[in-house]
């Protein structure tokens, strides 16, 4: 809920000139894939347990679609589900460093995006 309320402040830095944020996302399958995979502690944090294969064609899929943002001159952005945006960016950040991963609903009412990328498998 606070990233919520922060959002006009979180994607400031990323928009671009014409206010616009530049994202990939995930299609449906693969959030329902990662969703199955996240598993609730017991002191409340999660972690997520994928096949390492799976996870493996995951990071290919995102790696391949961040290659898009080498001709926009923007900064990677993955926007998904924010039932699994921690634990997207705990797996891409750990392969693939300084992708910010943010969650739709911390996106402002009134935020155009572009999406140049859709991650499936």
């Amino acid at each position: 809920y606070v990233r919520k309320s922060l959002g006009r402040g979180i994607i400031r830095k990323y928009l671009t000139p014409d206010e616009k944020l530049v994202v990939v996302t995930f299609d449906r399958a693969v959030e329902d894939l990662i969703a199955s995979g996240i598993n609730q502690r017991d002191d409340g944090s999660t972690s997520l347990m994928l096949e390492p294969e799976i996870a493996q064609r995951i990071l290919n899929r995102v790696a391949e679609a961040l290659e898009a943002f080498q001709t926009t001159g923007t900064q990677p952005i993955i926007l998904c589900g924010s039932y699994i945006r921690w634990d997207i960016r705990q797996l891409v950040n750990r392969f693939i460093p300084g992708v910010v991963v943010l969650a739709f609903d911390e996106i402002p009412a009134g935020t155009q995006t572009k999406s140049i990328g859709i991650v499936s498998l």
